[in-house]
């Protein structure tokens, strides 16, 4: 049952868009024992359509490890306007750490240790260079943005690339099979459901011609000078492949900490998912142990 794991809370954050400010509510999933005194709870970001179903999972996972978390739903879902998606990416994760450290007595701008995969990890690669002050350790799995110039020379050509990619090539993969693994069908509800509303409304191209124009690998070389910082890359992901990976990194010009881990581009809800989060989780601990 969800109070086992946790609870959902609403952020009222309210940014400065264009002559004022509007009212953003983002979600997040809180976990019972970030709630515990002292406690350093990682902030989880999720992908493109990852929102209450695999944002419970990941926090369940990291429960059974009785380590804390903070599950971020980043309030993009009814954002079409470019410079609202990118504030979003810059400002709310900030803005939630900042609402729990104030909950929960602590400095306002401690610094934060998050895992991001995917579409999140992109997000929080923007964050993390806008503000690296306020962040310390990043575990980024499958992340956007690091990539994009392999998938096209134009935003149309990427476009198609990626959609064809995360469609039908990662879907292939084992791991992505619902015979083998149940919960890939909430994986496949989640993205159909985001996907539908977001072609309805007009913005799905906006989204993701945003999201696939970023050029990340500099910002993850800049941010592992003074952070630790770990790319984690499925063996078997057909949406940015570990060799694009590698390109993409090595041009970057830095020694940048790449693990290759089990897995495609695999959804936090899949038991694939999951144990990439586990892995990354495992990473972030040491991180502590060593840090502290």
């Amino acid at each position: 049952m969800l109070r086992d794991i946790g609870h959902w809370e609403t952020v009222d954050w309210q940014p400065v868009i264009g002559n004022g400010r509007e009212n953003i509510p983002i979600q997040c999933l809180v976990s019972n024992e970030a709630l515990a005194p002292d406690s350093e709870p990682v902030y989880i970001f999720g992908g493109y359509s990852e929102e209450k179903f695999a944002l419970r999972a990941a926090v369940k996972s990291l429960n059974e490890l009785r380590r804390a978390s903070i599950a971020v739903n980043l309030p993009d879902g009814n954002i079409k306007n470019r410079d609202s998606l990118e504030l979003v990416a810059k400002e709310a994760p900030l803005a939630v750490a900042q609402w729990f450290n104030e909950r929960a007595d602590r400095v306002s701008d401690a610094k934060i240790d998050v895992i991001a995969h995917s579409k999140g990890a992109g997000a929080l690669l923007v964050a993390g260079n806008e503000a690296p002050e306020r962040f310390g350790a990043f575990g980024l799995i499958g992340p956007i943005g690091i990539t994009n110039e392999l998938l096209g020379s134009t935003p149309n050509e990427r476009i198609r690339n990626y959609l064809w990619r995360i469609t039908v090539l990662n879907n292939i993969k084992q791991d992505h099979n619902p015979l083998s693994d149940p919960s890939n069908l909430i994986s496949f509800y989640e993205f159909a459901a985001r996907i539908s509303k977001d072609l309805l409304a007009h913005r799905l191209k906006s989204k993701l011609e945003l999201a696939l124009s970023l050029d990340l690998a500099q910002s993850v070389g800049q941010l592992s000078q003074n952070h630790p910082v770990r790319v984690f890359l499925g063996v078997n992901d057909r949406l940015f492949t570990v060799e694009e990976y590698r390109k993409s990194l090595g041009e970057a010009s830095f020694n940048i900490n790449t693990e290759q881990i089990p897995g495609s581009h695999s959804a936090l809800v899949s038991r694939m998912g999951r144990y990439q989060l586990e892995l990354a989780s495992n990473w972030l601990e040491a991180v502590r142990l060593k840090r502290n």
